[in-house]
């Protein structure tokens, strides 16, 4: 069976491209130097790789930084959204379009099997207690996985998800095809978990990716020197 899928990237992808792929100058990431946004962005990926072992909690937190970093760079994000799948919004030049934020990080063995989970489309179930049916806006995957350039091709099963750092954008047209649930048995707190295996024509798709602007590959420093250090501000109220 050949499905008809629509291939086409997201305009969010050029949106992004432009605003954390050029260089500037006097970007820090510790006592190092980065050029272009979008290698800070993974550097402090890094950063939050060494702080916390919770793979849930980085989870998150790489979603609460990519919205910072975005914003620091501009004006055309805003965190938040009315909708449910959603975690910011990007402006078009028209309106305001929602974004879901998922986040693929480093395995201790290298690139993650196609097979293992990615992500859910939402992380309680609706009133109903159905599952989503499908994605309903762009899906923006931080793909901080592992890259393996001479990594072998599999004899059996579709093998490693083995592709190089990077921001990916996913429309509802290319992923909705595609999904189908994992078993119920293996749902954790949802309904709608998912594996990377649906998002595998995506991946492939060299237009969905969000790279350095002259093509350059993401530079991450993994400095283990590097933390993340949490502040807390008390409030009194009298």
């Amino acid at each position: 069976m050949v499905l008809n899928v629509n291939n086409n990237a997201s305009p969010l992808v050029h949106i992004l491209t432009n605003a954390l792929g050029s260089k500037k100058i006097g970007l820090t990431h510790g006592p190092h130097l980065c050029e272009t946004p979008l290698d800070r962005l993974f550097s402090r990926f890094a950063a939050s790789y060494n702080t916390f072992e919770n793979k849930f909690l980085r989870a998150e937190l790489a979603e609460k930084i990519l919205i910072s970093c975005l914003m620091d760079e501009s004006e055309l994000f805003r965190p938040g959204s009315d909708e449910g799948q959603a975690d910011m919004e990007w402006f078009d030049g028209n309106k305001w379009n929602p974004v879901s934020i998922k986040y693929k990080g480093p395995n201790k063995d290298g690139p993650p099997s196609y097979s293992s989970q990615l992500s859910a489309l939402a992380w309680s179930k609706n009133a109903s207690g159905s599952a989503p049916s499908g994605l309903t806006c762009d899906m923006l995957i931080i793909w901080d996985a592992d890259y393996l350039p001479n990594l072998k091709p599999p004899t059996r099963g579709m093998g490693k998800a083995n592709f190089k750092r990077g921001l990916l954008v996913v429309t509802p047209e290319q992923f909705n095809p595609y999904y189908i649930p994992v078993e119920s048995e293996k749902q954790n707190k949802t309904n709608s978990a998912f594996k990377i295996s649906v998002c595998k024509p995506a991946l492939e798709n060299k237009l969905n990716w969000v790279r350095n602007l002259d093509g350059s590959e993401i530079k991450r420093i993994a400095d283990e020197n590097l933390r993340i250090v949490f502040e807390v501000s008390l409030h009194f109220l009298r």
